[in-house]
């Protein structure tokens, strides 16, 4: 296994949204041209934050355009409601975890080595950017039907899980991997292991009686990862 630097906990306010074309300049009140890209991209940054702290339903729009510096008027020009504003953070959020994704490239490293590679980024994604977990669970308390309106996040993954499944077809040729995996269920328990012990700290902190979050910890369950998910596609009949 592949030695890795410790782990360290960040907060990050801003997902990268989905490229749209930027709107025309538009003026402030005072009658300067204001940059209409910095703007919106301000304007989720900030709604990215109050959706991740207090969830669709409790995130207040007043407190977005007062973290943004920009009037309720020039929100709904850009977004046209709130639905609108939390499904673009989302679209931010996923393909912000696509694109770390793709940043690996693993199709010329052997199976052993590119599983591992996917399985500790899927991980350090959520490290990195712990603001998509709240994001995530307020999702999941609506039952995902904000992002069901996204054919921009419906189509991100197909690449994903076929990157995936190549992975699963060369360890299985290779005799590394097992070759009953189905790379959906895979991928499900890919991210569930790490996702369930971040968006899970606070609590599991108080039962266990630990510190889950310092880099001494976070290094620690991300090998354990590692090791379980790996011993899970390790042939049956090799020891």
């Amino acid at each position: 296994m592949a030695r890795n630097p410790r782990l360290r906990p960040v907060e990050s306010a801003a997902l990268t949204a989905p490229a749209r074309r930027a709107p025309a300049k538009t003026r402030t009140p005072a009658g300067k041209p204001r940059d209409a890209a910095l703007t919106k991209q301000r304007i989720l940054e900030c709604a990215t934050t109050e959706f991740a702290d207090h969830g669709y339903a409790g995130a207040r729009i007043e407190a977005i355009v007062g973290a943004a510096g920009v009037n309720i008027s020039l929100l709904y020009q850009y977004f046209e409601s709130k639905e609108k504003l939390f499904i673009a953070v989302m679209e931010g959020a996923y393909g912000l975890v696509r694109a770390s994704h793709r940043e690996l490239d693993v199709r010329a490293q052997p199976p052993l080595e590119a599983m591992e590679a996917l399985i500790r980024r899927t991980f350090r994604i959520f490290v990195e950017h712990p603001r998509i977990i709240g994001l995530l669970n307020s999702e999941n308390l609506h039952r995902g039907r904000h992002i069901l309106k996204s054919p921009y996040i419906r189509s991100l993954y197909t690449p994903l899980l076929e990157t995936l499944g190549d992975v699963l077809g060369r360890g299985a040729a290779a005799g590394v991997f097992r070759r009953d995996v189905d790379p959906l269920d895979f991928f499900v328990s890919m991210n569930g292991i790490g996702y369930f012990y971040l968006s899970n700290r606070y609590t599991l902190g108080v039962i266990l009686n630990r510190e889950m979050m310092t880099a001494e910890a976070l290094s620690r369950h991300e090998a354990h990862i590692v090791q379980v998910l790996l011993g899970y596609l390790r042939p049956q009949d090799r020891p």
